[in-house]
């Protein structure tokens, strides 16, 4: 059994090979491809066809250019952040953070100084309890809460309360925690959220709420379930905080409840426990508003169709129809970074690594794998989603993303001329040793918004501290 620096430096090497350095990269066909992109016409619908699947262009397959932040805010007593879950743009590099900690709305002007403070902890309009999303709509933020009920509040440009509503809906998900990207070593979740969007714009005078039925509410019945994946409901809302319609239903993202459900189907055997959990490295619901145009699929499908908000198909982007199988390297890749990241400093892990390596580190890392991280058997083709203006980004799957940012290779696609504009990739996470402690130096961070010009990323620093950074874009003319 390795000692605790052994343990350390067999940590750090294992991540060279599995592209945890800074500017690594996996290569599909020994050397990096331009992405080629060809349109044409079908039965009156436009096909954008790209030449690689946007997990190979996530993994390396594809030329992207690297951009790096201009500002980071959560780093001083003036601009500190305690639990950030989603950043909403207010145009010309000005954002507002939504703080799970802080109970309200933080507002940060270009430069990244704080210039205003919206709400405070409590149940009246304008005031919450358990902040979940935020979205800027026209001169308007919309804020989103699951405490004591679901619960949007629409605030106008005076930064005032104008409308709340939105009651639990019954079956819905009640947090995002259910889809967060990694679980640590007990089974929780944690982390920022960039897997399902919840609440996007759609225009200037309405917003979009994703809900996916909860299969819990089944818990007990007798009959098998009529679904393998719950669906999920678009619903679109004016700034009155009203249900408007339902902009389309989508396939849900699977759950260990589905499969292990399936299987007692085919084989006989008797449900023994019931696991909610959504596997690791699944596909789920993917879409993203622009300007007049809506972007919907699903993380194991090979296209996205965009349509007009009255329904319309404007074009379908489509790549290779080819999936992969996760791999034991990419679950002991995955297991790797849940180690660094959440729990490698604590006495309580050591003690944990100790009866785990009994046989060998290596052994014990897959032995977590296998045992305390539940993944899907094929990796998703398409992560995250996000639309403005004619700009539609569109990120694949990449194991060295996953824990602390699934969606870090993006392709920005022009809805209007049905071409590609640009390749680009955020920073990797980068994990150092210090001394005899493992760091993780930069955090690949989760993507909570582009808005054509931004990327805003909600990140973590080495010493657990939460950061939004936010990174310049190329020019991009469908951004204009």
């Amino acid at each position: 059994m390795p000692g605790r620096q052994g343990l350390i430096l067999a940590l750090a090497a294992a991540c060279i090979p599995a592209g945890c350095g800074a500017g690594a990269s996996t290569h599909h066909d020994g050397a990096s491809a331009a992405l080629d992109a060809s349109s044409r016409d079908s039965a009156g619908i436009r096909i954008l066809e790209l030449s690689h699947t946007l997990e190979a262009i996530a993994t390396g397959g594809v030329r992207a250019a690297t951009v790096a932040p201009d500002l980071r805010v959560g780093e001083s007593d003036a601009d500190w952040l305690g639990a950030p879950t989603d950043v909403a743009s207010l145009g010309a590099g000005r954002f507002a953070v939504f703080d799970r900690m802080q109970k309200a709305i933080l507002l940060f002007d270009s430069a990244g100084a704080p210039a205003g403070r919206l709400g405070r902890e409590g149940g009246a309009p304008g005031e919450y309890h358990e902040p979940l999303a935020l979205a800027a709509v026209g001169d308007h933020l919309v804020a989103w809460q699951d405490q004591p009920t679901s619960t949007f509040t629409v605030l106008g440009p005076d930064g005032e309360p104008r409308a709340t509503g939105g009651a639990s809906v019954a079956g819905d998900w009640g947090r995002p925690r259910h889809r967060m990207p990694y679980l640590d070593m007990r089974g929780g979740r944690d982390g920022p959220e960039d897997l399902t969007r919840r609440l996007a714009a759609v225009g200037d005078t309405a917003f979009a709420h994703l809900v996916q039925v909860d299969e819990r509410q089944h818990e007990g019945q007798e009959a098998p379930f009529s679904w393998s994946s719950p669906p999920a409901f678009l619903i679109r809302y004016g700034l009155d905080a009203r249900v408007r319609d339902t902009l389309a239903v989508l396939a849900g993202a699977p759950t260990l409840r589905s499969e292990q459900d399936a299987t007692a189907r085919a084989t006989g055997a008797t449900l023994r426990q019931t696991m909610w959990t959504q596997p690791l490295f699944s596909g789920r619901p993917v879409w993203a508003a622009g300007n007049g145009w809506l972007a919907l699929g699903h993380g194991d499908s090979s296209h996205v169709e965009v349509r007009g908000l009255a329904g319309e198909t404007l074009l379908r982007v489509r790549w290779p129809a080819a999936r992969s199988l996760v791999t034991d390297t990419a679950r002991i890749e995955a297991a790797i970074w849940t180690v660094a990241y959440r729990v490698l400093d604590t006495r309580e892990a050591w003690a944990f690594f100790e009866r785990e390596t009994r046989k060998g580190w290596a052994e014990g890392v897959a032995s977590d794998a296998e045992n305390y991280l539940s993944f899907a058997e094929q990796a998703p083709t398409i992560t995250a989603a996000f639309g403005a203006g004619a700009c539609l980004f569109l990120a694949g799957f990449a194991p060295r993303d996953w824990v602390d940012g699934t969606s870090l290779t993006w392709v920005a696609v022009n809805v209007e001329s049905a071409e590609v504009e640009a390749v680009f990739r955020l920073a990797p996470p980068v994990l150092t040793l210090k001394g005899r402690h493992l760091r993780v130096e930069r955090r690949g961070g989760a993507v909570s918004e582009i808005d054509g010009r931004f990327a805003f990323v909600i990140a973590r620093n080495d010493d657990g501290a939460f950061v939004v950074q936010r990174y310049p874009l190329p020019l991009l003319r469908c951004a204009r």
